[in-house]
């Protein structure tokens, strides 16, 4: 079905002029919801030439307005929507949406100023406004060299939080929400709602989806900040020294970003790679296409931008990296797999064992800045989305694999976690040493850093945190911090298990973000309304942080300085201490 926008605010009580509905004067419309924002939206178009045949409601069966009313379920049940105009003055139209998946009208016009918002035309925004707050009194704390920061998103604005555990405060930076400068309309033609990557999407769902935000990481200097969202269509600086924020792209045709940049330690240089919106949706289309990515450098301070290569890659560059010797970059891709059935169609005997035969293989990419080469590596579990380099070889790394996939309300996870690590060897990236085990759930994060002399890699695991060696590639110590049976007894070894699908809520119930501090005798774990504080020496958590009031996370936390050696860290953070 075509997806299009009237914009329509019946919040405020300012009506838009009435030819904002010409594309649908004159004809019969079916509208869905029966809340106040509904009735607001019946009164304004009795007067236009519009006939309203019915309204749809979730639980209601009488009239609404004076129109017959009936129950969405009832009607899909008894009627074919084909060929309908509905109309969705929904504050959720993409869960009104999905109730048409199987039974598509042949229009959907959503009519919400919340949701024209987010399509309207793009601009530089104002400045943003940033408040300080200390921690709470109680907090009782050692200064701590790391700033963690995330990203959230309340109603019309983004939240940009900084958490300084030095100097233990919290800075907050506020600015309107990005818009998404792609058509509803466009994208909703261009792709049959069946192309849709994720099982049960809309349109709409998609495009939203693209606007969650993923990674946010202060510049060196500390005058950026740099917001990534998924695979969306610019780079979103806040700039603290100027007040204000800057939707960031150059060229007129929509192109898609990474989901996380990097910077390197001479300044504010960001490292991003884009490919065209269009080769995107051909990739949707056909999974095996790849898309002509562009390898950038982007100066903060002039907000000029320099191509440094480009290639043929995965859609869906989920992470890009600069080796600490700016010789190479590393791409990682996260395309959202989509099986060749509906697993719910499947008997729960079959789901993990047909996922595991269907999901494709992936390739991470390395780039050598000095000869321009390119080269993929295969690697042999699905989705190696996240990697970090590590603190003293500026040619090795550690890739994270998930093994899972978007399914409904939830992730499907279909196989155990894996972490490699992998050497760049005259431009190719090599695997040398693998660390896994049957309960290895599903590492959405992990770190590399230097803790007194001997480098770690620590690893959410759901309800525990797991330290492995890098050298070795073997546990240095494994922490449970909550007891939980689902992931305590899940083995991807026994058959037992996987006679049933293993499926995870859409934000980790526990761990869901790791941050190693500058120093590394720390370890910051993002729980769903706190931080943990774990001390390596003492192999336990120490602390505990809340959330700022009202505080809902996100993004990834990244130390802005994650992926330099530890010198160049404590260097970096002195220096950062002494200014002003």
């Amino acid at each position: 079905m075509k997806v299009d926008l009237i914009s329509f605010d019946a919040f405020s009580g300012e009506k838009n002029d009435a030819t904002a509905f010409t594309p649908v004067l004159g004809k019969n419309v079916t509208v869905f919801g029966t809340d106040e924002r509904s009735g607001l939206f019946l009164e304004y178009i009795k007067n236009l030439d519009i006939k309203v045949d019915r309204v749809l409601s979730y639980g209601q069966e009488k009239d609404f307005k004076g129109h017959p009313s009936c129950n969405i379920d009832t009607f899909l049940a008894e009627n074919n929507a084909a060929g309908l105009i509905v109309m969705l003055p929904l504050d959720d139209p993409d869960a009104a949406l999905l109730k048409f998946i199987g039974n598509e009208p042949a229009e959907a016009w959503l009519c919400s100023w919340r949701t024209a918002f987010m399509f309207r035309e793009m601009k530089d925004e104002g400045p943003p406004q940033i408040i300080e707050e200390p921690f709470p009194e109680k907090t009782d704390l050692p200064p701590i060299p790391v700033m963690v920061i995330n990203t959230t998103f309340r109603r019309l604005d983004f939240e940009h939080e900084i958490i300084d555990f030095q100097n233990q405060r919290y800075i907050t930076a506020t600015h309107p929400q990005t818009p998404l400068p792609v058509s509803l309309s466009r994208f909703s033609t261009a792709l049959a709602q069946d192309d849709l990557p994720i099982i049960g999407s809309t349109h709409l769902g998609y495009l939203l989806h693209q606007r969650l935000p993923h990674t946010t990481q202060l510049s060196p200097s500390r005058r950026f900040l740099v917001s990534q969202y998924y695979n969306s269509y610019y780079v979103t600086i806040v700039c603290l020294n100027e007040g204000r924020t800057i939707h960031w792209h150059d060229l007129d045709e929509p192109y898609i970003y990474a989901s996380t940049g990097d910077f390197d330690d001479l300044g504010d240089n960001y490292y991003i790679t884009r490919w065209p919106f269009k080769d995107s949706i051909e990739a949707i289309k056909d999974p095996s296409r790849t898309v002509r990515c562009q390898a950038l450098r982007l100066n903060l301070e002039t907000r000029q931008a320099e191509i440094l290569g480009e290639f043929d890659f995965a859609d869906r560059t989920h992470q890009v990296t600069i080796s600490g010797d700016r010789r190479y970059l590393v791409f990682a891709p996260m395309r959202i797999f989509k099986p060749p059935v509906d697993p719910s169609s499947l008997s729960e005997s079959r789901i993990m064992r047909q996922m595991r035969q269907w999901v494709p293989l992936d390739d991470m990419g390395t780039f050598d800045l000095k000869t321009g080469k390119f080269s993929l590596t295969r690697i042999p579990h699905p989705a190696p989305a996240h990697f970090e380099l590590d603190p003293i070889d500026p040619h090795v790394f550690y890739v994270s694999t998930h093994s899972l996939v978007p399914y409904g309300k939830g992730v499907l996870v279909f196989g155990p976690g894996t972490i490699y690590r992998m050497r760049i060897n005259d431009g190719i990236a090599e695997m040398e040493k693998t660390y896994t085990h049957p309960a290895f759930i599903r590492t959405i994060q992990h770190c590399s850093f230097l803790y007194r002399g001997q480098v770690l890699v620590a690893v959410t695991n759901q309800n525990k945190l797991e330290i492995i060696d890098g050298e070795s590639m073997t546990a240095w110590h494994i922490h449970k911090f909550l007891e939980d049976s689902l992931y305590d007894e899940a083995d991807f070894d026994n058959p037992d298990f996987l006679n049933r699908p293993y499926v995870l809520p859409l934000s980790a119930a526990h761990c869901n973000s790791i941050s190693a501090s500058a120093d590394g005798e720390y370890l910051i774990l993002r729980m769903p309304e706190s931080y943990l504080i774990f001390s390596l020496s003492e192999k336990k958590v120490i602390g505990k942080l809340p959330f700022r009031e009202g505080f809902v996370t996100y993004t990834h936390s990244r130390f802005y300085m994650q992926n330099a050696s530890y010198a160049t860290v404590e260097r970096r953070y002195n220096e950062l201490k002494e200014r002003p």
